[in-house]
């Protein structure tokens, strides 16, 4: 039986109207539940290669995971973060490059549970949901604009040309430093749930009320990744772009009940994966 037969989707990258090569990247596993979009950085070949290597991380850590421990899964993909980040910087030095690394948004669907998820984020590409006719951002971006933006609001002033140059530079991103911080959140799915991930690609073409527009416009992921990329592409399509489109369905498989022992080992590799992102 698969576990994951509730979510439906639709992914797509796209090299955009501008950019020669695409730097972005996506995992899908729905036999496991896993969903991922990263977008690469550091030049047309080095952001290739990044986001590849992040994606080729988390697909050798949570292969033939969907019947494991909740906890093993999040432990494992933070563990595949860490390894991925550990692999670009090596890659950085061994070719003298500056710098390049890859952002990262994750939908890990749980093994006991169905109608919950984690999603886990580093960068600035976005997870959001819409439920009912709400569209909630999920993620917030881990880059300078996200810390200046309350002192923009304090003084009531629209930012000029350079600061918002400057507002797009990523505090956090696998590859960049020695240590990497995903954020991780829970989330409760409900019957009719649309999940939606994405690079900037998207957000900077498209504002939060157009993709609320398309999404509410849809009648299945299918729709959404061919409506939002027709709409990226009408704005000029300046930047490489990938879209995953998630939608849950009303049929949820039983939950499983685990034993006490089992869910104590979860609880403890849960715990252990945050003691692993803060611990490279």
């Amino acid at each position: 039986m698969n576990r994951f037969g509730h979510i439906r989707f639709s992914v797509c990258t796209e090299t955009g109207s501008v950019r020669e090569h695409n730097e972005d990247c996506y995992l899908v596993m729905p036999d496991e539940g896993v969903f991922a979009v990263a977008d690469g950085m550091g030049g047309a070949s080095a952001g290739e290669v990044a986001s590849a290597m992040l994606c080729k991380s988390l697909q050798n850590m949570l292969s033939n995971s969907g019947e494991d421990l909740p906890g093993l899964r999040k432990y494992n993909t933070q563990q595949a973060i860490h390894n991925a980040n550990d692999a670009v910087q090596a890659y950085v030095k061994a070719h003298g490059y500056a710098q390049m690394g890859t952002t990262l948004v994750l939908f890990l669907v749980d093994s006991w549970k169905p109608g919950k998820a984690l999603i886990c984020h580093i960068g600035d590409s976005r997870a959001y949901r819409l439920r009912g006719k709400e569209l909630e951002r999920l993620t917030a971006d881990h880059n300078a604009g996200a810390q200046m933006e309350p002192r923009w609001r304090l003084f009531a002033r629209k930012q000029s040309e350079a600061e918002e140059r400057a507002a797009r530079l990523l505090t956090r991103a696998v590859g960049i430093s020695s240590q990497t911080y995903p954020e991780w959140h829970e989330h409760e799915l409900l019957p009719g749930d649309v999940y939606l991930l994405c690079t900037d690609g998207l957000t900077t073409m498209m504002d939060d009320k157009a993709i609320r527009d398309v999404l509410l416009g849809a009648n299945d992921p299918e729709e959404v990744v061919a409506r939002l990329s027709q709409g990226i592409l009408a704005a000029g399509a300046q930047d490489n772009f990938t879209l995953c489109c998630l939608e849950v369905s009303s049929e949820f498989p039983p939950a499983i009940e685990a034993d006490e022992a089992d869910r104590e080992e979860s609880d403890n590799l849960m715990k252990l994966a945050e003691w692993r992102r803060d611990n490279a």
